[in-house]
């Protein structure tokens, strides 16, 4: 897959289940508020994630809120989502 340096979501609709792929750089520009949080079920492919900001943390964190009371599956958690769990309590929320 071609690197990407801006963020951009990829949204389908599988079997009733919004299913996103982050990709790129997950900053204060990228558009976290694009997640439908309204659903009963959610999947969000994290591998194509290649840089994550302070601003960037501070919004998925917000999201993960958000998304507490849905059928929440995150998958393909990218090096720098890791990292990132493992240096903030709470990063997933669940």
């Amino acid at each position: 897959p071609e690197q990407v340096d801006t963020f951009r979501l990829v949204h389908d609709r599988v079997d009733g289940r919004d299913c996103y792929r982050f990709e790129g750089v997950i900053d204060e520009y990228a558009l976290l508020d694009e997640v439908d949080t309204s659903g009963p079920s959610v999947r969000i492919d994290l591998s194509g994630v290649r840089r994550i900001n302070s601003f960037g943390s501070r919004d998925f964190r917000r999201l993960m809120r958000a998304l507490e009371s849905c059928d929440l599956t995150l998958v393909g958690c990218s090096t720098v989502m890791i990292e990132q769990a493992n240096l903030i309590a709470g990063f997933f929320h669940k």
